[in-house]
């Protein structure tokens, strides 16, 4: 598994479509690696900037739809 290292709202892209917002494409790849998913979505929820709800929302399920969990 392919680890962004860095998943954070400074790196996403998100677009608005008929469903409300949707994750359109995650930048910053110089830092992956291979290892454990969770690693992204731990480091998604660790930023405490309250602004980023929404977003780490998004994310969070554009993960999820994914991996399928």
């Amino acid at each position: 598994m392919l680890v962004h290292s860095d998943y954070n709202g400074l790196n996403i892209l998100m677009q608005h479509g008929p469903e409300g917002c949707a994750v359109s494409a995650v930048l910053d790849w110089e830092e992956a690696f291979s290892w454990n998913r969770y690693v992204d979505i731990a480091n998604m929820l660790n930023d405490t900037n309250p602004t980023d709800l929404y977003l780490k929302r998004a994310s969070f399920e554009h993960i999820v739809r994914k991996e399928r969990f």
